[in-house]
């Protein structure tokens, strides 16, 4: 007898925290007494969406709070390009013999970059921004190159705001994947996926290239 007695009052207590943490929360989410709903066993109030739990969220109105934001753009990376190159070796290699560096997958090299970016595929086109970073050739067997760099978006909605795009890229892949690591302005604690087309080659080695460029970024 006791022992029962001990229990409802348990329960009675638990029931008790749970109204007041309910009433808390309806007032903390603007909640109506309409979007509330109150058990007549034992008093309970709390939302409709959250009877099993007074805290948990539906999924779907998670998804909702989250943005998505798709932007393309053409980058131009041209590392031999005469006496202004955009991309430039900061580690010793033998140029003269660029050819057996080759055949190494150029293992070791890293390339400080600055390329223009541009709405449309032509260079001359209207800029978009710049993509400034370093790539390095990390592999013996194949052309991988792994890049980190920052876009930094110079017109439209999103002027003035930055992406960071980090990721390897294997050469022999038609299309390349990195990953979008958070970012300043409108992209601050972004998230996402960045792939990356050769359109075209071009240059001595076919080392210069226009790349297509689409990003799909998360926001919270």
């Amino acid at each position: 007898m006791a022992v029962s007695l001990l229990l409802q009052q348990c329960i009675q207590l638990y029931t008790s925290h749970l109204q007041i943490a309910d009433l808390t929360f309806c007032k903390s989410m603007s909640m109506s007494e309409s979007t509330c709903k109150c058990n007549s066993s034992t008093g309970d109030l709390r939302p409709v969406s959250n009877l099993l739990h007074p805290f948990r969220f539906h999924a779907e109105d998670v998804v909702e709070s989250k943005k998505v934001v798709q932007l393309h753009w053409y980058m131009h990376d041209t590392p031999f390009n005469g006496p202004a190159p955009s991309a430039v070796p900061v580690t010793a290699y033998n140029a003269s013999d660029f050819q057996n560096e080759l055949k190494n997958f150029l293992f070791g090299q890293i390339y400080v970059f600055d390329d223009p970016l541009t709405q449309q595929s032509p260079p001359t086109s209207a800029s978009f921004g710049r993509a400034q970073g370093t790539y390095s050739f990390v592999s013996r067997e194949e052309f991988v190159a792994y890049v980190s760099y920052t876009v930094t978006i110079q017109t439209g909605t999103y002027k003035g705001s930055t992406l960071n795009i980090l990721g390897a890229n294997p050469n022999a892949k038609p299309v390349k994947t990195c990953a979008i690591a958070g970012g300043t302005g409108h992209f601050i604690l972004a998230r996402g996926i960045l792939t990356s087309q050769v359109l075209n080659l071009f240059g001595p080695f076919n080392a210069s290239a226009t790349l297509l460029n689409q990003a799909t970024i998360y926001l919270d």
